[in-house]
């Protein structure tokens, strides 16, 4: 369980969270929606102790999390951000990095750290890839890497900011059935997501962000029932019933 309580936090001169609380169960996959600069992404980067707090708490599985050494912090959250440098290092090696918080001074991987490596690799269909330097993949290719990183960290919550930028499609439904995966393992997933479809077809719950604070989180059918995204999008949210249930989708 990921457990967050009345945050507020922000920038020098500005708060972007107002007293923000969202809980994400153990077991299943939340996203995270909302209009441009509601905050979205800062509150991941809050979440994982990148950013100070005013106020409010941060807890995985009923250990607060913020004031614990990075270390230790890392071994509970696994932090995707949607921007990144692309470092001259193999795929294997990038993987490696979400090795680095189970490593003892100085960092010398064992061959636990390496399987471990190779499985993610191997779960994100990037095996025979590991000597690959990552500046040499395509977008999409280096993008999963990252989320193969981030499978090596092995942590019970997962935080991803736009983990399928870059993806096509495919690979945007091979993401959403990864998350699946984690949660499955019994992983707390939280997702920033832009794809208000992808959101709503795939993920357990769906918490709506607007001016740094949630309007309202719940599953699918909550959320269509509440009129919310109509409200905070300014869009229409329509759905029709398919065989695999309903198929939601957005009109002007």
């Amino acid at each position: 369980m990921l457990e967050i309580k009345g945050l507020t936090a922000g920038y020098p001169g500005k708060t972007v969270l107002k007293d923000l609380s969202l809980s994400v169960p153990a077991g299943s996959v939340t996203a995270v929606i909302g209009p441009n600069g509601c905050g979205k992404s800062t509150l991941l980067k809050t979440a994982c102790g990148l950013l100070p707090v005013s106020a409010g708490s941060v807890s995985v599985n009923g250990t607060p999390v913020l004031s614990l050494p990075g270390r230790e912090r890392a071994q509970r959250i696994a932090y995707l951000p949607q921007e990144r440098q692309i470092p001259e290092i193999t795929a294997l090696r990038m993987v490696l990095h979400g090795r680095f918080p189970y490593l003892s001074y100085p960092r010398r991987y064992r061959a636990e750290d390496l399987r471990i490596a190779r499985e993610s690799l191997s779960r994100m269909d990037l095996a025979g890839l590991e000597e690959t330097p990552v500046g040499t993949l395509s977008g999409g290719m280096r993008q999963k890497v990252y989320i193969a990183m981030v499978l090596a960290q092995d942590t019970p919550a997962v935080l991803l900011d736009e983990p399928t930028t870059f993806l096509d499609v495919g690979h945007q439904l091979q993401m959403m059935e990864e998350a699946a995966r984690l949660a499955k393992d019994g992983k707390a997933v939280l997702l920033v997501l832009h794809d208000l479809t992808l959101a709503l077809q795939h993920c357990d719950r769906i918490a709506v962000m607007e001016d740094g604070r949630i309007d309202i989180s719940g599953t699918a059918e909550e959320i269509w029932a509440s009129g919310c995204i109509d409200r905070v999008f300014g869009v229409r949210l329509c759905r029709v019933e398919t065989p695999n249930g309903w198929h939601y989708y957005c009109e002007r």
